[in-house]
């Protein structure tokens, strides 16, 4: 009688049982880990690019993405995450819990034990970790962090998983990668091309407030006007369609829309400053018999203070 075999493909049901056995993993407790790891990441409430409509998806795929690498990667990965957790949380209570599960991970280690849900819940420790970490260096740093620890553990849980897998998910990640790449170079052109623009306008009103002050109307209003066409131009660079993606990569989005918000903020503020130069009669200013024209002090300030 002739014995047959059958031998399981690549990536097959045995790999995925002994990987099971291996890292305590269970699609039930894997499942609610991802759900947890979610719902933390909605509470969490971040803003990595300071576009609202973005940020809560973007945090929320981040979050399960960790968790479900944590979770399938070795357990050496868990204990170098878990400790920058640990000594970076900007909690005390995610740190705390971020102590507990390296020392359950270390006595599993050292005992040889599988216990059940172990990969999962380091995975939810990690992931809800990486996004309260605190900046130790720079700002941006603690973005620079969480992604160093979601790179360790997803190239290594990436070698885990089938060659099909491991094929689409390298895809996809290098049209991600592509992406950003894209977007991040072209909000860096638009920063600097309007750096000098800018620089160019607050010189200008200075120039212009100066000679305001010192009685030189005509001189005041040019370097105002030209104070105004600068940061309006800057401002126009910063609010083209081509320098919209920018805005959706993590750190480098805030720092184009803060630059936005600052060249916007003073093209306003310094063309109301212009027409209130302009529409000024000084004369109407002075006192007369001890009473100022209080009408005409409201109509001159009008341009400052409209909305923006």
């Amino acid at each position: 009688m002739t014995e047959q075999t059958t031998s399981a493909p690549s990536g097959g049901v045995e790999q995925v049982i002994e990987m099971r056995h291996e890292q305590g993993l269970d699609p039930v407790g894997t499942g609610l880990a991802l759900a947890l790891s979610g719902l933390a990441a909605v509470a969490a409430d971040l803003s990595p690019t300071g576009v609202t409509w973005w940020d809560r998806p973007l945090t929320v795929l981040a979050a399960m993405a960790v968790t479900l690498g944590v979770a399938l990667a070795p357990r050496w990965t868990w204990f170098i995450s878990l400790a920058v957790v640990a000594g970076l949380a900007a909690s005390p209570v995610v740190a705390a819990g971020a102590v507990v599960a390296l020392l359950v991970a270390v006595l599993a280690e050292f005992v040889g034990a599988n216990w059940r849900y172990q990969g999962a819940f380091a995975g939810v420790v990690v992931a809800y970790g990486v996004l309260h970490l605190r900046s130790p260096w720079f700002f941006g740093s603690a973005t620079a962090l969480g992604a160093a620890v979601a790179l360790l553990v997803g190239s290594t849980a990436l070698c885990r998983v089938s060659e099909v897998w491991r094929r689409r998910i390298a895809v996809a990640s290098a049209c991600g990668l592509a992406a950003v790449l894209v977007s991040s170079v072209l909000g860096v052109i638009a920063v600097a091309m309007v750096r000098n623009r800018a620089t160019q306008g607050a010189e200008a009103a200075r120039n212009g407030l100066e000679a305001a002050r010192d009685g030189e109307v005509v001189v005041a209003s040019d370097e105002l006007t030209r104070s105004t066409l600068l940061l309006g131009e800057a401002d126009g660079v910063l609010s083209s369609w081509w320098t919209k993606p920018a805005r959706l990569v993590p750190v480098l989005g805030q720092h184009v829309r803060a630059s936005q918000l600052i060249v916007s903020g003073g093209a306003e503020v310094v063309e109301a400053a212009g027409e209130v130069l302009v529409d000024a009669d000084v004369d109407q200013l002075k006192a007369s018999n001890g009473a100022v024209n209080l009408e005409r002090v409201r109509v001159m300030g009008a341009p400052l203070g409209r909305p923006g």
